[in-house]
């Protein structure tokens, strides 16, 4: 028990090290040009990406150091990608002089639905775990930490897709919508990939309201 939570704790203080190194170079770059031009929409998804990707990487860091190599493959790979876009989106947000926290989370998405879901409306963004469920997660091991750890993965890769469906309808910043696309085909892939992992471990995704 104490391991797992030396290993969680050392994978987030590298996370926020690294995300943080990341995203004040990119900030620094834009400071040298003009910023860019984002609007309520753009901001909005960039400060709940932000957040959205945090949560990704925590649940990754629960998963077990024993898990098959290939969950283990996808996991790093999330991880290396998620680590990259959370200072892109830090920088955007740095050069444009915005927070990294909404006051108002998910708004940005309320206007534009045009199936409003109760993600939109109570500011809960789609695909987040819970604090029960995370906390379930920390205590299995084997199977079940894998099984569990995909089925989180995947219902908060289907809420970040959502999410990065809406910006690309309704952004500004062809920085943003462009960025938002790989990220949409990126996490695409990889739910792919963890179903099939997980249908060959007997499991199945956990339901994820669409808001339709």
């Amino acid at each position: 028990m104490m391991k797992r939570r030396v290993r969680l704790l050392s994978t987030v203080l590298v996370t926020a090290v690294v995300a943080l190194t990341v995203g004040v170079m990119i900030g620094r770059a834009g400071d040298a040009a003009d910023p860019p031009s984002l609007s309520r929409v753009d901001i909005g998804f960039a400060q709940d990406m932000l957040a959205h990707h945090q949560q990704a990487l925590a649940i990754i860091g629960q998963l077990s150091p024993n898990a098959a190599p290939e969950i283990r493959a996808v996991a790093d790979q999330i991880s290396r990608t998620q680590l990259a876009e959370t200072g892109q989106l830090r920088g955007w947000l740095q050069a444009t002089g915005n927070p990294e926290q909404s006051p108002t989370p998910m708004a940005w998405m309320s206007p534009h639905g045009h199936h409003p879901s109760a993600h939109t409306a109570s500011g809960a963004m789609p695909g987040m775990a819970t604090d029960a469920e995370l906390t379930a997660l920390h205590f299995t091991d084997g199977v079940a930490n894998e099984k569990s750890f995909l089925q989180l993965m995947i219902r908060h890769h289907q809420g970040g897709i959502q999410m990065t469906q809406e910006v690309r309808e309704h952004g500004h910043s062809r920085s943003v919508t462009t960025t938002a696309t790989q990220m949409q085909d990126d996490q695409s892939n990889e739910v792919d990939l963890m179903v099939t992992f997980l249908t060959q471990l007997g499991g199945s995704p956990l339901s994820f309201d669409h808001g339709g």
